[in-house]
């Protein structure tokens, strides 16, 4: 710290985030700053206002819940450390898949749809509907929204 007190010690981590994806579908991530210590345990906070989902979001969200009933697996052993145990995962080309196979009589392009679903994800994803990592998709466990 430039003009913070002399001798403090202040500990944190990188952690790699991903962010979206570019035009040709591959990951854009970005670092935020991590405090390293593990966060007290406590019960799990609800929102204050709930997010209302739109039609689309809706049908995004259901794409997934397709996707994973259809072709759910346990998260890979090596991806442990990052997603929690006994959660059920997808890959997010797949999940997508699912969500263009299904709107595609909608009269919209594919490439439009495309783009709805990364806008679409990336809300979810923002608003913590889902979590996102090495491109597994799994809903995160969250209350508040209707």
């Amino acid at each position: 710290m430039k003009d913070g007190p002399e001798g403090d010690e202040i500990i944190s981590q990188l952690k790699v985030v991903e962010v979206g994806t570019d035009d040709d579908c591959d990951t854009i991530t970005n670092c935020v700053i991590e405090d390293p210590s593990p966060a007290p345990a406590s019960a799990p906070q609800k929102r204050s206002t709930p997010i209302k989902m739109s039609p689309k979001n809706r049908i995004v969200l259901a794409a997934l819940d397709c996707a994973l009933a259809a072709h759910g697996e346990p998260a890979p052993p090596h991806l442990l450390n990052h997603i929690p145990p006994n959660t059920t995962v997808v890959k997010a080309d797949l999940w997508q898949s699912f969500y263009l196979a299904g709107t595609a009589s909608d009269g919209q392009n594919k490439e439009t749809r495309k783009r709805a679903f990364r806008r679409v994800r990336d809300f979810l994803y923002g608003n913590e509907f889902l979590e996102i990592y090495n491109e597994m998709v799994w809903k995160a466990d969250r209350t508040g929204y209707h």
